[in-house]
Order: C-alpha cells, then structure tokens, then sequence
C-alpha cells in the first residue's frame, strides 16, 4: 500500500495513554476517506498517544507516525 493514494478500505485507530507508552490499543475502525476522529471520555489533564494504520484487500500499510496530545485540566 506504500505510495498509493486513496486505495485504502480503512483505518484502524490505536490509542495509549501517557507520552513515552509503546503499549497500544486499538478504539477505532474508521471507513476509507476519513480524515478526523474524535475520541471522547478521556481522563482530565493527561497525556494520550495515537496511531494509524491503513488496510485494504491487499494487506495493511505501515503505522504512521506518533502524535502525542494532553487533554484539558476541566
């Protein structure tokens, strides 16, 4: 799937929480084409990570980056 556009299936979505986690897991399966999720019922005033990764009949693609975000104090 490297390289190719728009061919995807879907997305799976993998959270975890803390900056500096490794460990994983997977809250969403988003259909093809979606470019925003939003993750609601987080803990106030602390740190989650996120991952992507794409699939279609072909397989799955690489991870994508990490992106690391801190929710709201209230």
């Amino acid at each position: 799937m490297a390289g190719q556009r728009g061919t995807e299936t879907g997305f799976r979505i993998e959270r975890c929480e803390g900056g500096g986690s490794t460990t994983f897991t997977p809250i969403a399966v988003v259909g093809h084409d979606i470019t925003a999720y939003l993750d609601g019922g987080l803990a106030r005033n602390a740190c989650y990570s996120y991952r992507v990764q794409a699939f279609n009949a072909g397989g799955n693609s690489p991870y994508s980056n990490i992106d690391t975000a801190k929710t709201r104090r209230r």
